[in-house]
């Protein structure tokens, strides 16, 4: 056996004790692999190759103790929109879609749970540029402060459909160094099946427009591009290859500097009710009709690297990344880690993305057992 994997742990903010080896025999196209799930080695393996623990270094487990500190905040700037998404959970979760949040609850937040003035913020939806007016106060307030006190200035993010980015907007957050994840389900005939306005017409242009009008302006600063594309899929639109092609292709042309092609989560059951097909499925049945697709992408990934260039997905580059530098982490989520949304009506909850993953309010605080789950 071979590790291909590095000698050394990236992560060092961890505490160990000891642990057996737990080493699970993987097949990759037609190459055997060991992988050690508590140390994180990856070897490779001959065919008929007997395994061998002798000679492998000392494994470990990892465990954290630390009360999460918040370090992430996502505003839901409005749960309103200007679209109405096949698959939109806000649209099935929430019957209020009118309610926003102002610019008092957004300092109120701020000063509780970032008390150190790092600021680390970031806005969701609806479409939060419904609400740009606060964006723009909170951003203009928390910038000066931190100029007049020395600090850091606020990291900001906001992900959007793009359609109400105009030059003005693209301008002022390349200039304050807003990221972005732009959301873009591949193209036009996709996308706007997917991503309909309210009377039905499709969205692809304006979304278009709007990134054009983000590339440039970060371009025209001579800053680096902080776009991600982000594309979702389901039964109805499971072309994966497809989609992928395309946003690397807008990636390649200096549109966006990452890409991640998603599924619809059904835990936030975005697509229960809207494609009846994916009532009742199992986890087998999903599998088995995702799983081609995966692969097909998966050898055009490949294929991508190995002609040169440098393709993009998400949920390929994470975890083949975390294993090569043996990066551990108890999860990819943030929820209950230190990351925190709050809502317009005062809720806190541990994702943006997930309303009953409520463990809390601003009136009240955050209940560190609703938080611990």
């Amino acid at each position: 056996m071979k590790q291909i994997n590095k000698q050394s742990l990236k992560n060092l903010n961890i505490q160990f004790i000891p642990a057996k080896p737990q080493m699970k025999k993987v097949k990759v196209w037609d190459q055997d692999f060991l992988y050690d799930t508590n140390s994180m080695a990856l070897y490779t393996q001959a065919e008929n190759e007997e395994t061998k623990l002798e000679g492998v270094d000392e494994v470990s487990f990892f465990e954290k103790s630390n009360e999460p500190q918040e370090k992430h905040i996502v505003f839901q700037a409005t749960y309103a929109c200007n679209l109405k998404c096949r698959y939109c959970f806000v649209e099935n979760h929430y019957c209020n879609h009118t309610n926003t949040l102002t610019e008092d609850e957004h300092y109120v937040a701020l000063k509780k749970y970032q008390p150190s003035g790092n600021y680390r913020l970031g806005w969701f939806g609806g479409e939060p540029l419904l609400n740009w007016e606060v964006i723009f106060k909170v951003t203009e307030k928390l910038f000066k402060e931190a100029k007049d006190n020395g600090k850091q200035l606020p990291k900001c993010h906001i992900t959007s459909n793009g359609v109400l980015i105009t030059e003005e907007i693209a301008n002022y957050c390349a200039k304050h160094n807003f990221s972005w994840i732009i959301s873009l389900d591949g193209p036009e005939n996709i996308h706007d099946q997917n991503r309909p306005y309210r009377d039905g017409q499709g969205s692809f242009k304006e979304t278009m427009r709007g990134l054009k009008y983000l590339a440039e302006a970060y371009k025209n600063l001579n800053k680096s591009n902080p776009i991600t594309l982000r594309a979702t899929f389901d039964t109805v639109s499971p072309d994966i290859l497809e989609t992928t092609k395309f946003l690397n292709e807008l990636m390649y042309k200096g549109l966006a500097s990452h890409v991640s092609v998603e599924p619809s989560c059904l835990g936030e059951g975005c697509s229960v009710g809207t494609d009846k097909r994916i009532e009742g499925l199992k986890i087998a049945e999903i599998r088995a009709l995702f799983f081609p697709q995966y692969q097909e992408t998966a050898k055009w990934f490949l294929k991508e690297v190995q002609e040169g260039r440098k393709p993009s997905i998400h949920h390929f580059q994470m975890p083949l990344q975390r294993i090569y530098d043996r990066d551990y982490a108890i999860s990819e989520c943030g929820a209950g880690m230190g990351y925190i949304s709050v809502g317009p009506l005062g809720k806190i909850c541990a994702c943006h993305r997930e309303h009953k993953t409520e463990m809390g309010s601003m009136e009240n605080g955050i209940d560190k057992i609703k938080q611990a789950k």
